[in-house]
């Protein structure tokens, strides 16, 4: 299915629009990213066809020169399994100008089918070029995706850092990460990471996408423990409590609580127990109630 989005929109107040005619031809003619095209519309049945391959994620640009006023036209149809996405030039907005510039993003790996042609018999025997440039790109692999920390308390806020970076280990910057089941997601930063916060009361294990374009989703697994927010008297979980209460005297010392805040900055968990930012907080306050 090809979809068909016009770039001319209301802010440009195009007026009115032509149809190409449809007349059989032979094989498109393959064309090239950067290649200049010049050709001469026959008459007014011609219609010219081209193809240039293209990448989903690809950005293309078409830059449509023909004589002043003269109604050639050129349309490209980009692949979609969604409706279609085309590019229409050619056509005059309500400033007498023509829009001889269009631009699109490909949905779909595949053929960018370009068809010039006119409905003037005036045009016939007239000059055209057009040229495709673009960020054309080709698949870059995979997106390595890591979580801190990989599992997390139910009913407890805590804070997921996920980083996105390429197969060659660098950060990949506006990747787009997702828990689509929780409904959260963020863009990641120059360090290639970005955070979420995730706080919901159904402990299962939930599926993190990494997204970006020119590479292929990567995909990791989050997990979210049950457990009783408040099972301790200092307002954490038993469990963390017995995790941070290392010589088991039921008492917090100092130097416990402060291995409980640097643990919760490197990794967010204690012992393989998550630390959530208010766990912290009660602990500190049960320390000073101490």
């Amino acid at each position: 299915m090809r979809r068909r989005l016009y770039v001319q929109t209301a802010a440009l107040g195009i007026v009115g629009s032509s149809v190409l005619p449809q007349v059989a031809q032979g094989q498109p003619q393959e064309i090239s990213a950067g290649e200049t095209i010049t050709e001469t519309i026959d008459n007014v049945d011609d219609q010219d066809e081209f193809e240039l391959l293209v990448n989903q994620g690809d950005v293309v640009e078409i830059n449509f020169e023909k004589g002043l006023r003269n109604l050639t036209e050129l349309s490209a149809d980009a692949p979609s399994d969604v409706n279609s996405s085309s590019i229409y030039l050619g056509g005059y907005n309500s400033a007498g100008e023509e829009r001889l510039t269009g631009r699109t993003t490909i949905e779909e790996t595949g053929t960018l089918d370009i068809t010039v042609g006119t409905v003037d018999s005036e045009t016939t025997g007239q000059e055209y070029r057009f040229v495709v440039n673009g960020t054309l790109q080709e698949e870059n692999g995979t997106l390595p995706v890591s979580i801190s920390p990989t599992s997390v308390t139910a009913n407890t806020a805590t804070d997921v850092t996920i980083s996105v970076l390429n197969e060659a280990g660098d950060p990949v910057e506006g990747a787009t990460v997702e828990i689509s089941d929780l409904n959260l997601s963020a863009t990641t930063d120059a360090t290639g990471e970005a955070t979420l916060t995730v706080d919901t009361d159904n402990p299962a294990d939930y599926e993190v996408v990494a997204a970006a374009e020119g590479y292929t989703n990567a995909t990791t697994t989050l997990t979210v423990k049950a457990g009783t927010t408040g099972d301790h008297e200092s307002g954490v979980s038993q469990e963390l409590f017995d995790a941070d209460d290392q010589d088991g005297d039921d008492v917090l010392s100092r130097d416990e609580t402060r291995g409980v805040v640097e643990q919760f900055i490197r990794t967010g968990e204690i012992d393989g127990v998550p630390i959530a930012r208010d766990d912290v907080r009660s602990l500190v306050k049960y320390l000073i109630r101490q």
